[in-house]
């Protein structure tokens, strides 16, 4: 009966229907106990499947490009998929940009242009995976030892990995930046269904290419808005993935075509990817290092002839790095020195042929063999590169003059006729927006000493370090550059030496903050992996010093994962374990920002919110207004001389509602705090946790001008009082730059015994919070209404009289001669380094 063909049918299908019989027994009884619907897996498998068909979106049409247009079909597997994906992300980043011009930020139309995408180039993909496939079954076996060395380096990566992959599981593992700006972004484009301006926040108007990609991650359906944050830092994860991918792409092609199984492991050889603002946090600086490794091999095989169909994939490329954030001058910068060398080169060699040729001189045999290009390739490939990656990138720089009426904002603004700025805006931004610690060191020569020096130090000497000062970043790129001197066939190592060493001084150059360098790190990754290689091959003795240092960075690095990560890895577990806990609902899993999303299920839907120095809004799915003065244009507290200002100048920018962390994080001026303190009083409040949330009064606030000040303990001011638009210091202005000391209308006596005198004509008291004894008669007229922990805040009580006005003539309101009282000066603190500094 079960003999012959058919039995075997039989038995076959019968093991099927048993098989599926069990599985229906199990689910019944696990159903009781945790319901199927509810497993955490179908929400991340969710996730998973959009990351996925976004990644195949990208690499099927960057494939069609590359096989059909340019037709480079000689290339091995790992550099067509690399290299598909680049083109692939630059094309989505110009469709979606033009896509939100047209206001079609929809859930269809993310779904079916990544289908569409899909479709291009699914045909001649599946192709080359089939060929593939066929020629690794007829692959010649490696030696035992290539064997073991390629096992030892997956497994070791696929340990980092899901190190890596436990740290973004949960909304929880959110850089700060991310929470202020980057996917913020894409929550506003989602919520507005189109690209909107963002005036009241410079750092939303760069380039934003990994916002436009979490604008996807947002709008594709069946994620509730956890989930989405989820999908943000997912879609990152996968560039992490192909930044690893190019890691052996490049290493490769330094190596000349060779194969070496796990070479893709050495990416974390430069653990500096496990640790805080560096990890995998919804940023945007692995978006950047993914375009590097591109970059460098479009480059490198466009070197020897100029060639057009390797000009056009780095166009792209370098199109897709602006695309995605300032610091894309590291890739343009080493790019460009490269291929301008070779240019110059060639166009010299061009000029001579030509010259000898006009004198009736036949080139030496040698000289003529040389590869020598016609002034139409010369122009062509410059205009092909600068062409391309200028129209990659021309939809941010286009939205920015239409929306901001500069190309270049928040940039350029003493160029342009920009909006939003003011009289001091260029000022403000030029001086106060940059975080001064992590600026070029020196001047003139001695600072591009400085940054040369820093391309051998980097990885000896952290900057802007989260990790205590501990050296993270992988220093075995620097200790093997001497192999490089000794190994042979290394041309096309010294090609990515060169390029990391350009990239690397205009770091040096710009702005020496570490996390940047994530932006070209794979780029000393790849030379490093294919210098391991190179120096291998040099014999047993060289064997002797290289493995033990790769061994030192291996042990020294093992426990970056838990710097700043365990907290995160710690979360990822809690969420495995939520099911088994019976927390299956999806607010009970992702708890993250709870106070934000109450908040925004509390406003209004046309609310539009002035937020006080205070950034990570994620989750108040509203338009944000920040007053962070160099930071913005659009609020601008100087010219305002009493509270109704305050009230007219918002209401004009179209404020409902005023945020901002009560008794924390003080406003950059004296005057602002106190002028915003004082439109606060007059309107309805409502707490959510350490946020106050306050419905812009309907009315203007009484008072009329001018409204003074007493002020008392302050750094930067004589103890008396002040007409409020007086109080501008700035707290970023540490070395009074902006500011210029004012001098009281009326100085508080040593003895005090005019107290009294100036708090009735005063509207508000500031108190420096080293003041142990209050102004006698303070607590009789004014209530405290704030209490930082630089200084108190206090306005006129309900019912009490109003300040006395006389006609006393006031000081004037420049600088004063008089030195300052030692007793006044507060030494200048450390900076905040969550806060300080900005993104670009």
């Amino acid at each position: 009966m079960w003999e012959g063909r058919g039995g075997q049918v039989a038995r076959s299908g019968l093991a099927a229907f048993s098989c599926l019989v069990g599985i229906g027994v199990y689910a019944w009884v696990v159903h009781k106990k945790y319901p199927i619907p509810d497993w955490l897996t179908w929400r991340l498998g969710l996730v998973w499947a959009w990351v996925l068909l976004f990644e195949v979106a990208c690499v099927s049409l960057g494939f069609l490009v590359l096989w059909r247009a340019l037709r480079l079909r000689t290339l091995n597997l790992l550099e067509s998929l690399l290299l598909s994906k680049a083109i692939g992300l630059g094309a989505f980043g110009f469709t979606f940009y033009v896509a939100g011009a047209a206001g079609l930020f929809r859930p269809w139309f993310a779904v079916a242009l990544a289908v569409a995408f899909v479709a291009s180039g699914a045909f001649d993909l599946s192709r080359r995976l089939a060929m593939e496939r066929r020629t690794w079954r007829h692959r010649a076996p490696g030696t035992p030892l290539a064997t073991w060395f390629g096992l030892g380096a997956t497994v070791f990566g696929a340990g980092c990995f899901l190190l890596l992959l436990l740290q973004t599981l949960t909304p929880d593992s959110i850089n700060f930046d991310a929470t202020w700006y980057h996917v913020p972004i894409a929550q506003d484009y989602a919520r507005a269904g189109k690209l909107i301006p963002f005036y009241g926040d410079y750092n939303r108007a760069f380039a934003h290419l990994t916002s436009i990609v979490f604008t996807w991650g947002f709008l594709v359906p069946g994620l509730p808005t956890p989930l989405k944050w989820v999908a943000c830092l997912q879609l990152e994860m996968a560039i992490v993935v192909w930044k690893a991918i190019g890691v052996a792409a490049a290493a490769r092609w330094m190596l000349g075509g060779k194969r070496v199984r796990g070479l893709w492991a050495a990416f974390f050889l430069f653990p500096g990817v496990f640790v805080y603002d560096q990890n995998p946090g919804a940023s945007a600086d692995h978006f950047l290092g993914f375009f590097a490794l591109p970059v460098l091999l479009a480059t490198g095989r466009a070197l020897p002839r100029l060639d057009l169909r390797w000009c056009a994939v780095l166009g792209v490329s370098l199109g897709g790095a602006v695309l995605v954030k300032t610091q894309a001058i590291y890739l343009v910068g080493a790019s460009g020195a490269l291929l301008g060398v070779r240019w110059l080169q060639l166009a010299g060699r061009a000029a001579l042929r030509e010259l000898a040729r006009r004198r009736g001189r036949e080139p030496a045999p040698d000289v003529a063999s040389l590869f020598v290009p016609t002034r139409r390739q010369l122009i062509l490939a410059a205009v092909v590169v600068g062409g391309l990656a200028l129209l990659v990138a021309a939809p941010h720089f286009v939205k920015n003059a239409v929306f901001y009426k500069n190309p270049l904002y928040p940039f350029a603004q003493n160029l342009f006729a920009s909006f939003p700025e003011h009289e001091k805006s260029a000022l403000l931004f030029q001086k106060l927006y940059p975080n001064t610690p992590h600026l070029p060191k020196g001047e003139g020569i001695m600072r591009h000493l400085t940054a040369i020096s820093l391309f051998f130090r980097f990885a000896l000497e952290p900057h802007y370090s989260f990790t205590k000062g501990v050296p993270v970043m992988g220093a075995l790129f620097t200790l093997l550059l001497p192999a490089a001197l000794l190994v042979r066939r290394s041309g096309r190592i010294w090609i990515g030496i060169g390029a990391a060493f350009v990239g690397i001084v205009l770091w040096a150059e710009t702005y020496t903050g570490d996390r940047y360098l994530q932006g070209i790190i794979t780029i000393p990754a790849a030379v490093t992996a294919a210098l391991i290689v190179r120096t291998w091959e040099l014999g047993w003795l060289a064997r002797i010093g290289l493995v033990p240092l790769v061994a030192f960075q291996l042990v020294y690095g093992a426990d970056a994962p838990f710097y700043s990560g365990h907290k995160r890895i710690t979360a990822a577990i809690d969420l495995a374990r939520s099911g088994y806990e019976g927390k299956r609902k999806d607010d009970q899993r992702w708890r993250a920002r709870s106070e934000h999303l109450k908040i925004d299920r509390a406003l209004p839907q046309d609310a539009v919110l002035l937020v006080r120095n205070y950034r990570t809004t994620l989750g108040i799915a509203r338009p944000v207004i920040f007053d962070i003065q160099s930071w913005q244009a659009y609020v601008f507290y100087e010219p305002l001389k009493t509270p109704a200002d305050l009230w007219e100048h918002l209401r004009s920018r179209g404020i409902t509602h005023l945020v901002y962390p009560e008794n924390q994080r003080p406003p950059d001026t004296l005057q602002a705090a106190v002028l915003f303190d004082a439109v606060a009083r007059e309107g309805k409040k409502k707490k959510y946790g350490s946020l106050a949330v306050v419905e812009m009064p309907k009315a203007a606030p009484e008072g009329d001008s001018p409204f003074r000040v007493v002020v008392q303990g302050m750094p930067k001011y004589t103890d008396g009082l002040y007409r409020v638009e007086q109080l501008i210091a700035y707290d970023r202005d540490k070395k009074n730059v902006i500011f210029q000391k004012p001098t009281p209308e009326e100085k508080l006596a040593k003895d005090r015994k005019n107290a009294a005198d100036l708090l009735a004509k005063a509207s508000a008291v500031v108190v420096g919070s080293k003041k142990k004894k209050s102004l006698e008669g303070l607590g009789d007229r004014f209530v405290q209404v704030e209490r930082f922990k630089e200084y108190t805040v206090h306005l006129l009580k309900d019912g009490a009289a109003p300040p006395s006005i006389d006609d006393a003539p006031s000081g004037p309101e420049g600088v004063t001669d008089d030195p300052p009282d030692p007793d006044e000066i507060d030494e200048p603190t450390a900076p905040d380094a969550l806060e300080e500094g900005g993104e670009e």
